[in-house]
């Protein structure tokens, strides 16, 4: 799983996780949605390809610029 419980904190806060009953359901929801929202997300190919990349036992750069966001410059030589 790209996220886990410890993930929901502030805005996003779901309480009581330390409990196991929510812990568990929290794990289950994750589970079942974290594939449908990548590909809604990034698209078929690309969530494909991030799958792959981060579940390898180094991922590239790219993927954790993926993650945790990276600046660069676009096509129109903005800084983002």
């Amino acid at each position: 799983m790209l996220i886990d419980r410890t993930y929901f904190v502030g805005e996003l806060n779901i309480p009581n996780t330390s409990q196991a009953a929510i812990s568990s359901l929290t794990d289950l929801f994750i589970e079942k949605y974290e594939d449908k929202w990548l590909n809604e997300v990034l698209g078929y190919s690309l969530a494909k390809a991030f799958k792959t990349g981060w579940a390898a036992p180094v991922p590239e750069s790219k993927w954790f610029d993926l993650v945790d966001g990276v600046e660069y410059t676009s096509s129109i030589g903005k800084t983002k």
